[in-house]
């Protein structure tokens, strides 16, 4: 975990922005619909052949993009859709063992998908605006470009779109604040999004390298909806 901890401040600095809004004291839930965009992260997770230390993993900036809608079952659960375009992007680089031969191998690959997260929106009364999210994502992705690089200098670009799963399916846990400005409001959050199905890569004919990993994401959106009068009686 300490190979990422710069990260960690940049998750806490968010995490206490949540509170530094003021808070609506209206009492009112209305269906939402809005738009949201950020920044993600993505911290792959491996089961490699052929080390001899310990790989290093890079993390770099993304973005994704897109449309959500909120439905309310009461004042305090409701359910949310989104539909999201994402880049991502991973790079990792080792050491490996190639019969007496140590080589030094790395990759990296910057791919796109659309998802389709369907969540479960929790708003505890003592918390005010503040709100839990969980649920699953459903994923289709594409346009997958690799770039391979060994200790001889050789380089490729090569499309490895075949080489990712057709559609995967992971688990999103959310944190967020929703702060009324008028006619909108502006929803800060984070989220943690595990992805289930593991991308496996093929043997390479030279060196024979064989990796196996499952994506970790880090979401921070910011989003803008625009209320639609949905009222309760009880």
């Amino acid at each position: 975990m300490t190979k990422h901890k710069k990260y960690h401040l940049f998750i806490l600095v968010y995490l206490l922005l949540l509170y530094a809004f003021p808070i609506n004291a209206e009492d009112k839930n209305d269906l939402q619909i809005g738009f949201k965009g950020g920044l993600n992260y993505t911290i792959p997770i491996y089961s490699m052949h052929n080390l001899t230390q310990e790989p290093k993993i890079h993390c770099q900036p993304k973005y994704q993009y897109g449309l959500f809608s909120e439905i309310p079952f009461n004042r305090i659960f409701s359910i949310t859709v989104e539909i999201l375009y994402e880049k991502r992007f991973v790079y990792m680089s080792k050491i490996i063992n190639y019969g007496p031969e140590i080589y030094p191998y790395k990759f990296k690959v910057n791919y796109s998908l659309i998802s389709l997260p369907i969540l479960l929106k929790m708003k505890p009364k003592l918390l005010h605006r503040l709100y839990f999210s969980v649920g699953v994502r459903f994923e289709k992705m594409f346009d997958a470009v690799e770039d391979f690089a060994d200790i001889g200098g050789f380089y490729r670009h090569k499309d490895v779109s075949d080489k990712m799963p057709n559609l995967n399916y992971g688990i999103d846990v959310g944190i967020g604040n929703e702060i009324p400005l008028q006619k909108i409001i502006i929803i800060p959050e984070v989220r943690y999004v595990f992805e289930m199905r593991p991308f496996s890569y093929d043997k390479y004919s030279y060196p024979v390298i064989k990796d196996d990993f499952t994506n970790h994401t880090i979401l921070f959106n910011i989003g803008i909806a625009r209320k639609i009068s949905w009222h309760f009686s009880g």
